[in-house]
């Protein structure tokens, strides 16, 4: 006799029946539930639905802008020399505008402060124009000297931000030349002692006894305008002095005491003329 075990078929599995019981109970209950309650849920459906495409539609947005940056920036970028691109200060950015579009910047360094930039500019706008970049309404282009603007052409031509750019230019640069010269003046003198390095060096050379040399007091006059120029030559004509200062040199004086040909030591007074244009340190005197 045969023993196999009959299966029972699937739609007698407990399992099963659960399984269409709850189908069941479920759909007693959708259809037991009023108008309004289905007019909600069809509500909340559509909400969240219009809520998933605004997402995707912005992140697809996002993403398109993105690119039509990228793809904006990379073709001025390719109008530009490799040395433009290399240098200290350059930059290229595309901004969103509020009525809509892009505005270009660009900052390119110059080696030389000089008039043409300003037609290398101009040349270098056309060139970006004549990309008939879509979307683009503005474009500005800065020349840097000394990572300072310099030059600016704009289009549409905006003569106010060119006047603008251009006043604070200058304000920077004289700012800039002031710490510059604040700096050279410092690092000509010796940070403990006070006393200037290099003329110290020439008063020794000048010395019968080196070892001898021992720093009283040293100043300065810094020749910052015409009229202590003016001031300061009348002074080594009458001395007898074969030097001339201009605007930026510095006349040093040091007092100090040294052994002399008599083995005494005696106090005595040095006068320096430091140069600006070439750095050069001249002792003019001792007495």
């Amino acid at each position: 006799m045969d023993n196999k075990t009959v299966k029972k078929p699937f739609y007698k599995k407990t399992w099963f029946i659960v399984l269409v019981v709850l189908f069941v109970i479920g759909g007693i209950a959708q259809a037991l539930k009023s108008p309004e309650e289905k007019a909600k849920e069809a509500a909340e459906k559509q909400q969240k639905q219009e809520a998933y495409e605004a997402e995707k539609k912005e992140k697809e947005a996002k993403k398109a802008e993105k690119k039509e940056k990228s793809d904006i920036k990379d073709s001025v970028e390719k109008l530009l020399t490799d040395a433009q691109k290399d240098g200290e200060g350059y930059s290229i950015d595309i901004m969103e505008l509020n009525e809509g579009g892009y505005a270009i910047n660009v900052q390119i360094p110059y080696e030389v402060e000089t008039e043409e930039s300003e037609v290398l500019l101009s040349d270098l706008l056309n060139k970006i124009k004549d990309l008939k970049l879509e979307n683009v309404k503005e474009i500005t282009i800065y020349a840097l000297y000394d990572m300072q603007f310099v030059n600016v052409v704009t289009y549409p031509d905006n003569k106010e931000l060119k006047n603008q750019i251009l006043a604070d230019a200058e304000k920077h640069k004289a700012d800039r030349e002031v710490k510059r010269h604040t700096e050279w003046i410092n690092n000509q003198f010796d940070a403990w002692s006070g006393d200037h390095i290099v003329l110290t060096r020439l008063i020794k050379e000048n010395l019968n006894d080196e070892k001898s040399f021992e720093h009283i007091k040293t100043t300065f006059i810094d020749v910052f305008d015409e009229t202590v120029k003016n001031e300061m030559n009348s002074i080594f004509q009458e001395s007898g002095f074969n030097a001339t200062a201009e605007i930026g040199d510095l006349v040093v004086t040091t007092e100090f005491s040294a052994k002399n040909a008599f083995n005494a030591t005696i106090k005595s007074t040095a006068i320096g003329l430091v140069k600006a244009n070439d750095d050069t340190v001249h002792l003019l005197s001792i007495e």
